[in-house]
């Protein structure tokens, strides 16, 4: 990509910002813009709360000042990584309207989505080359014919399997994975039932049906 070019600018001013927040263990947005100038105030919040959006910071302060911190160890956080995401990779929002996951979610429902489908939403970003549709089906795939093992996939696997799987889209994940099992157990509890075990797509597909 070009230096010059609009997405190699876009990147040096993402950057910039974001140089300034590794090097804060906390920082007041105030502070923050100070630190940035001459960039614009507003820009610098954007950045931020695309930070905070992503997971990466979460806000201690109040709305007239707000104050950021880490949610995770600073060393750990790739910036090269999570600039890419934002300025370079391919990413769901740049496919057609109607076969964003979201979107279909929003008209169809959760039931109408494939399990590649409800990954991508998880995972929300991409990186360069890999969107996160193209991650929820290789997790898909790996996953499959036996979807409680998805549960006890540890998160050095899922990375091994896209590297658009970092840290918060890893926890999204199983988040999203304790989540319907006790929405599952409530429901069967409620009915007198024992849950039934979902093991793959289309034992899935088939029980949505009934």
């Amino acid at each position: 990509m070009a230096a010059d070019s609009a997405e190699g600018k876009r990147y040096e001013r993402y950057g910039r910002v974001l140089e300034a927040v590794l090097q804060q263990d906390a920082f007041r947005l105030l502070k923050l813009r100070e630190v940035c100038a001459p960039e614009k105030p507003a820009f610098v919040t954007r950045v931020v709360r695309q930070l905070e959006q992503d997971g990466v910071l979460r806000s201690t302060g109040t709305n007239g000042d707000p104050a950021y911190e880490w949610t995770q160890n600073r060393d750990d956080f790739s910036g090269s990584h999570w600039l890419d995401s934002i300025i370079y990779a391919a990413q769901i929002p740049r496919t057609p309207q109607a076969d964003r996951p979201r979107e279909r979610l929003f008209n169809s429902g959760a039931a109408s989505l494939r399990t590649a489908e409800l990954l991508a939403i998880l995972v929300r970003s991409g990186r360069t080359g890999e969107s996160a549709l193209q991650a929820g089906e290789k997790v898909a795939a790996r996953f499959g014919d036996d979807l409680s093992q998805l549960a006890a996939a540890g998160r050095g696997q899922l990375k091994a399997i896209s590297p658009a799987i970092g840290e918060v889209a890893y926890c999204q994940i199983m988040a999203g994975i304790e989540l319907g099992r006790r929405v599952a157990a409530a429901e069967h509890a409620k009915d007198g039932q024992s849950p039934t075990r979902i093991r793959s797509t289309s034992a899935r597909s088939s029980g949505s049906r009934k």
